[in-house]
């Protein structure tokens, strides 16, 4: 609101505050969106304590993946299977590619050697390896389609995601709320008919804009 109703920025000054402010407050909740739906699913703990079941943290997907790969009586088959999709994946040109690429930051980007065995799992940094490749698996699996955004990270896809629209948005949005509040303001219509047509757009904009929000989001990033 104090940035709409400033008077000491021009549009311009009022858009990039309001970028470079939001963008930063993004990283928050984008971080935690990665904690409760990306490989810890922490969502899982808060549902149980909500419903009031018990307290014991539950098995998380990525968790019965690497107990069932633990059991395997097809073990080398199976490390060979996840191996062969993560170097297809990994050849794809995407965002994920070059952060993997220029800064090393995948775990199978990063691995030495292909020749994993059983016995390695029942060391912790045997453990943490195969856990961190089958939550790269995961991933990979349930990312979005727009390559720009594969980032690697379920919370990055969706802080890109919202810092690209909004780049353009942004500015659609600065103007209708100036525009809104003008008529506030000045109530050209009277008390009554001013405040019910700010209502109306402000509705119509949330029907227009959400669907095409979640609409792109669930392409793009599938979140």
């Amino acid at each position: 609101g104090k940035i709409v109703t400033g008077k000491n920025s021009s549009f311009w000054g009022k858009y990039l505050k309001g970028f470079f402010g939001f963008r930063a407050m993004d990283a928050g909740s984008a971080l935690a969106y990665d904690q409760l739906f990306g490989k810890n699913q922490q969502i899982q703990q808060i549902q149980k304590l909500y419903k009031g079941e018990s307290k014991e943290r539950p098995i998380t997907e990525l968790e019965k993946e690497f107990n069932e790969l633990m059991k395997s009586p097809s073990f080398a088959s199976d490390v060979k299977g996840l191996l062969a999709y993560l170097e297809e994946k990994s050849s794809q040109v995407n965002t994920k590619y070059y952060l993997d690429k220029f800064f090393n930051l995948g775990t199978y980007s990063s691995l030495e050697s292909n020749k994993i065995t059983q016995e390695d799992l029942e060391t912790e940094e045997g453990k943490e390896m195969m856990m961190e490749l089958l939550a790269e698996r995961m991933y990979l699996q349930n990312m979005g389609d727009w390559p720009i955004f594969q980032t690697g990270n379920h919370g990055a896809d969706r802080w890109s995601f919202y810092a690209a629209r909004a780049t353009f948005w942004d500015i659609k949005s600065l103007a209708f709320n100036l525009m809104l509040f003008q008529i506030m303001c000045k109530e050209p219509l009277g008390k009554v008919g001013s405040w019910g047509l700010v209502l109306a757009l402000y509705l119509g904009d949330q029907y227009v804009s959400g669907d095409l929000t979640y609409g792109y989001r669930r392409e793009a990033i599938n979140q």
